[in-house]
């Protein structure tokens, strides 16, 4: 498994969607951070849950790390690059395994990178337009956690498409329509999506109730945006045992 790992970060490094698509989500949430800041009131009290807010936004970002595992997964079946590695292992899980942890590790350095965005650019600008931060002590820590632990299962949630479906146009649209169409108009009509959703389960990681009602315990929505991850990843692995590989 690990000379897997190693073999899955070194294409990691050396393939430029991969830096490209990280580029790119660091400069939106750069974009989001600025007008956020832009538009802010001064003289006004940051507390931890406008800290979790703030992620939320910061958050539709985070589509591209997801997308980034849907491409890279689909992309080794579609290419036929995946086979070397099922050749190599005496199963076929091993290697799905791999490239989920692998990706996850990725979009954790990810979510670190956007969170020192966050102190490079924004404390100068709150201390700036005078802004008080409230954190209550330790208020900051569930967001902060909830930041990075999002960016890395995405990440993995995104490997875990890419397997299911193969085909990266099908898994690309399947997952953007459900976030970002499918999801929000169920919202409209059912509390029960809002909070055990992906979208409400992020929310539950970052601590953002102010765009949500109804907002699950950090602890509960950790667990369970790990298992949405979980769970494709394992139907991804299902079929990968069932499937012919070319």
């Amino acid at each position: 498994m690990s000379a897997l790992l190693r073999a899955e970060l070194l294409k990691l490094r050396t393939t430029r969607t991969t830096w490209v698509l990280l580029g790119i989500a660091l400069a939106i949430a750069a974009g989001v951070l600025v007008i956020i800041l832009s538009v802010l009131e001064r003289s006004r009290t940051i507390t931890d849950d406008n800290l979790g807010a703030l992620f939320s936004f910061i958050s539709i970002a985070d589509l591209l790390v997801l997308c980034l595992g849907i491409v890279a997964a689909a992309g080794e079946f579609r290419h036929g690059t995946v086979t070397a590695g099922f050749l190599i292992t005496p199963s076929r899980w091993p290697v799905v395994v791999a490239k989920a942890i692998a990706y996850a590790l990725v979009g954790l350095a990810y979510g670190a990178a956007t969170l020192l965005l966050l102190l490079v650019v924004g404390l100068p600008w709150l201390a700036a337009k005078d802004v008080t931060l409230e954190l209550g002590g330790t208020g900051w820590i569930e967001p902060v956690t909830g930041r990075l632990l999002y960016a890395g299962l995405s990440a993995a949630l995104g490997v875990g498409l890419g397997t299911l479906f193969r085909n990266q146009a099908a898994a690309l649209v399947t997952a953007l329509v459900t976030l970002l169409a499918v999801e929000p108009a169920l919202q409209l009509v059912s509390d029960a999506v809002g909070t055990y959703g992906l979208n409400g389960t992020s929310a539950a990681l970052f601590g953002d109730s102010e765009s949500f009602s109804d907002v699950l315990p950090f602890w509960a929505g950790a667990l369970l945006y790990a298992g949405y991850a979980a769970l494709f990843v394992g139907a991804g692995i299902a079929l990968t045992l069932r499937r012919d590989v070319s």
